[in-house]
């Protein structure tokens, strides 16, 4: 088998179809199969069968199973089966004639100096079996007693649980479910003795019946409950491992919490069920009751916060933290006290978690009007849940006699459960199918996008490299063509220069004087012009050079003053100017300093008005 491809896309779907029908199928057949089992088992009798302290069993049909009720003998704060066990001995008052089976808690037993009952003590009870000559085998079967017990027939000890004593120092509780007792087939007249001590649960005495038959039909009978039991208790453990198997291959939200509910629930029916007792026979059984407790708390908020996830928006955070701070109390109480202190809040325990069950059946019940995907499913299985909790609350407040189904409702309410997440789990698979469909598809389609982006940008940057080709081209040119300006241009203005230089030296008239004059200004204004167009051709190409040389600052402000002084009157205009204290050398550019003031002075020239 190929594992790798079980969690793969589409076999996470038949993977998951295929569990979810086999396990209900297996789940539907296990019950079928206990319930023919059950109809095969022999019946019990119901009904007193000791009056006064015997069971006149003469003419007992055998077929049946009968339960030793009615009135037993009780001497109270005594201790000794092996007396009260002997035929030869004669019983003589004070003892107390009790309908079995009774608890201490709930009075007729012994009562206390104070006239009140509880569930710590010590008493012997007595029986005396008739039983019908030519018998087969006969065998009692002891029920579950919560505390240390000693079972004497005739004067000697049979068997024992624990170790039955007057101090609570001194006592040492175990609490074995069921205890066979087979009687010797010459027997026909038994005097039996039970010692029942109790420093360690709350609860004191016999909470069911002995039962007596032969040793078929009460091997039946708790084949019946090991076949029950075990067969929950195996399908808690598969169902666990495959809901870990599933939840860390899908990293889904809810197969966490439940998980821990299938394990918290599977201690418990370890614990209720003696497998744990089997299983690990060093326990002790304090610890056995710590932890049977301590998953009866675990999963109620656990719980809570799986229908969180399930359905988000219909639990109250309120509930929650009621019932959390609930659970963690119960837990301490069950870590860090007696077992005769934790245990007294057992039925208070029952009525909240009874209390929890109805709010969560009120919260699937609002998700399914809503119309919340899955909760309709999910609402079966918590009835079905809640009808198995209220038996077996019942069944511990001894309202009612039975075996604990709380199990196997759990067990259904998971599989519920499972079913609803699957569904989802599929129904996301279809929608991850759908989308990564419509992800291909987009990405194709961005593929053949960017294939073309790509052309066009391709393009672009081949069209840029033209561009700044061309540019630098005709920057060249540029440079060319000013600097062939320049030299044609500069030229003819030098020689007009030098003429206006030595007709200024022949001594010219005014008028002469004036117009040559004129012409030397205009000449050394088309010489600023070009060079300013050489100027700006350099800033372009970032080729200004900025000079360093001494020069005196104050002769050359002087100079350019007189310059622009002769150029306004030429124009009509007056000109005045007053220097500051001028240093007379320092490092710069003379050449910038007078064209900055050249172009300042010229655009004052040329937007100065003039007043007639």
């Amino acid at each position: 088998m190929n594992y790798q491809n079980i969690f793969s896309f589409s076999g996470k779907k038949i993977f998951l179809k295929y569990f979810v029908s086999i396990f209900f199928l297996c789940t539907v057949f296990a019950v079928g199969y206990l319930y023919s089992t059950s109809k095969s088992v022999l019946s019990v009798v119901n009904g007193p069968v000791v009056h006064n302290g015997k069971a006149d069993l003469r003419l007992w049909a055998l077929q049946d199973v009968l339960p030793l009720n009615g009135e037993w003998q009780v001497f109270c704060n005594i201790l000794d089966g092996r007396t009260l066990s002997r035929p030869t001995v004669s019983i003589q008052p004070p003892y107390n004639t009790v309908n079995m089976p009774r608890l201490w808690n709930y009075g007729g037993t012994c009562p206390n100096r104070d006239g009140t009952f509880s569930g710590i003590g010590r008493a012997t009870y007595r029986v005396v079996l008739y039983l019908p000559a030519h018998t087969p085998i006969i065998s009692l079967q002891i029920p579950q007693i919560l505390s240390a017990s000693a079972i004497w027939i005739d004067g000697y000890k049979i068997t024992s649980a624990g170790h039955v004593a007057a101090e609570p120092q001194d006592e040492i509780a175990k609490t074995p479910l069921t205890q066979f007792i087979t009687l010797e087939p010459e027997q026909h007249i038994v005097t039996l003795a039970v010692e029942v001590s109790n420093h360690f649960h709350f609860e004191g005495g016999m909470s069911a019946p002995i039962l007596i038959g032969t040793r078929d039909n009460l091997e039946k009978n708790r084949e019946y409950r090991l076949v029950f039991d075990t067969g929950v208790f195996a399908a808690l453990l598969i169902l666990a491992f495959y809901i870990a198997a599933f939840g860390l291959t899908t990293q889904s939200s809810g197969w966490g919490w439940l998980l821990v509910l299938v394990i918290s629930l599977s201690v418990r029916l370890g614990c209720t069920s003696g497998v744990f007792a089997q299983m690990f026979p060093s326990l002790s059984t304090s610890v056995l009751f710590r932890i049977e407790y301590l998953s009866i708390y675990v999963p109620w908020p656990i719980y809570f916060r799986l229908l969180a996830v399930m359905f988000p928006g219909h639990l109250h955070r309120l509930a929650g933290n009621l019932i959390t701070a609930f659970a963690i109390s119960g837990c301490l109480l069950s870590i860090s006290t007696p077992v005769y202190i934790f245990t007294q809040f057992r039925d208070a325990t029952v009525l909240f978690l009874i209390i929890s069950a109805f709010y969560y059946v009120w919260c699937v019940s609002v998700a399914i009007y809503n119309r919340e995907y899955g909760a309709d499913v999910l609402g079966i299985g918590v009835v079905i849940f809640l009808f198995c909790v209220l038996h077996d609350g019942l069944m511990y407040a001894h309202w009612l006699s039975g075996i604990d189904v709380a199990p196997l409702g759990g067990l259904l309410l998971l599989l519920f459960h499972i079913i609803v997440l699957g569904q989802r789990f599929v129904k996301t698979l279809d929608k991850v199918k759908v989308l990564s469909s419509s992800l291909a598809a987009l990405n194709n389609s961005l593929e053949g996008q960017v294939e073309e982006r790509t052309y066009q940008l391709e393009q672009t940057i081949t069209e840029l490299h033209r561009a700044k080709e061309l540019a630098e081209k005709e920057a060249v040119n540029k440079d060319r063509f000013l600097a062939h300006l320049s030299h044609e241009v500069r030229t003819p203005l030098n020689a007009i220069f030098g003429m206006t230089t030595l007709l200024l030296r022949d001594n010219p008239s005014d008028e002469q004087r004036r117009r040559l004059d004129l012409m030397k200004f205009s000449g050394a204004g088309l010489v600023r012009l070009l060079d300013d167009i050489l100027e700006m051709s350099r800033l372009e190409a970032g080729r200004v050079k900025i000079a360093q040389k001494p020069f005196d600052l104050s002769l050359l402000c002087q100079k350019f003053a007189d310059l622009m002084a002769e150029r306004c009157h030429q124009v009509g205009l007056a000109f005045t100017y007053t220097f500051d204290v001028l240093p007379n050398l320092v490092i710069g550019d003379p050449d910038r300093i007078q064209q900055i003031l050249g172009n300042v002075t010229d655009n004052a020239i040329k937007f100065t008005k003039m007043v007639l």
